[in-house]
């Protein structure tokens, strides 16, 4: 069933062009939520969650399990992911995989390089690929592969760009990647950032440098007291997007520090890193993410 048609039900919906709409409430409750009709999924930016119609339902209309069994049927779960992953060019017909396999090839590609990833950073972190797709496997907190950040090199809504495909009706972890968790040592310096592609940048760079601290990324903006009880131990430094979503993650690490927490955030802005064109951690050179690091440590 189409998630825009399940939104009409109970919401305004506002068309944005490009296939893409956004909820609205009288008291705004929803006016971070967006809906992409061409992978029939949607993202609450104010969270970071994103999902289907099955997880639409239950975390933004507010729905239990029964109440949506009842409302759509014993089957509406199940057709519904097998829907979105049939109709994505992820899942063909012969690739044989199954709602609880979505795993694909590991490998190293063209898209990898192009992100200034190396081979060993790519095997490190088991990034996988569909032809010129990234494919980016998430764990839960017991290392069970509960989904995908799917990265497409060339999307055709911005929607499709960075989209999440999970597992029956698992939400993201707190972080990514989880298992580096694991890894916090007595010494540790714990460097916060939204998301993948920063983490390797990091660990490619800058952590042969200076072995002793651990990037993870909060995935968007989902960052949550789940997080915390992992790492308030340990010194924190966050470097933020230079965007809405970076102000969010300030905000809540700004409570975190009321708490008397040892956290401090960053920007990366023209005062920060010299003759950048970009805030973005992505987007700078090695030698200019080197840069950073020098200020940020000392």
């Amino acid at each position: 069933m189409n998630i825009v048609e399940i939104a009409e039900k109970y919401f305004k919906v506002n068309k944005q062009g490009n296939g893409t709409y956004r909820l609205s409430t009288p008291d705004g409750k929803f006016d971070t939520v967006v809906l992409w009709e061409a992978t029939n999924s949607y993202h609450r930016f104010s969270t970071g969650y994103s999902g289907g119609p099955f997880q639409f339902l239950k975390y933004i209309v507010g729905l239990n399990d029964d109440e949506i069994k009842e409302e759509y049927g014993e089957s509406f779960v199940e057709n519904a992911l097998v829907k979105a992953l049939t109709e994505s060019h992820f899942s063909k017909s012969d690739t044989g995989y199954t709602l609880q396999d979505v795993v694909f090839e590991l490998g190293y590609n063209e898209y990898i390089k192009s992100r200034n990833i190396s081979k060993e950073t790519a095997e490190y972190f088991n990034l996988e690929v569909s032809d010129k797709d990234v494919i980016i496997p998430l764990y839960d907190r017991n290392k069970r592969r509960i989904g995908s950040l799917v990265r497409n090199h060339n999307p055709k809504v911005k929607g499709d760009r960075y989209r999440t495909m999970l597992i029956g009706s698992n939400e993201k972890p707190c972080v990514w990647s989880f298992s580096e968790l694991y890894k916090i040592q007595a010494n540790s310096i714990i460097i916060l950032v939204e998301g993948a592609w920063s983490v390797m940048r990091i660990h490619q760079v800058i952590k042969p440098l200076i072995p002793n601290i651990l990037p993870i990324a909060t995935l968007g903006t989902n960052i949550h007291d789940e997080l915390k009880q992992y790492i308030y131990d340990y010194p924190i430094i966050s470097i933020l997007d230079d965007d809405e979503g970076g102000n969010h993650v300030h905000n809540i690490l700004q409570q975190w520090k009321k708490e008397k927490i040892n956290v401090k955030t960053y920007i990366p802005t023209f005062s920060i890193v010299s003759k950048v064109s970009s805030s973005y951690v992505d987007d700078i050179s090695d030698k200019m993410l080197i840069e950073l690091f020098r200020k940020i440590i000392n």
